[in-house]
């Protein structure tokens, strides 16, 4: 699966890119929850809404 940003309140952090296409690398049991590999080269959790790293906002899937 591939996600990319939908929303983010504020400023975006330096380990993400807006417009970039992230490739989910595993999924947890939780709806909603994978892992990605950040622009900085590390595994970060992705929560597909709500998720503190874009300040509340949220991510969409591009490709299943």
């Amino acid at each position: 699966m591939k996600v990319k940003i939908k929303s983010v309140i504020g400023d975006l952090p330096d380990y993400l890119t807006l417009g970039k296409v992230y490739e989910v690398m595993k999924t947890e049991t939780n709806e909603g929850v994978g892992t990605i590999i950040s622009d900085d080269g590390y595994e970060m959790t992705l929560i597909m809404e709500g998720t503190s790293d874009l300040n509340g906002g949220s991510w969409e899937v591009v490709n299943e």
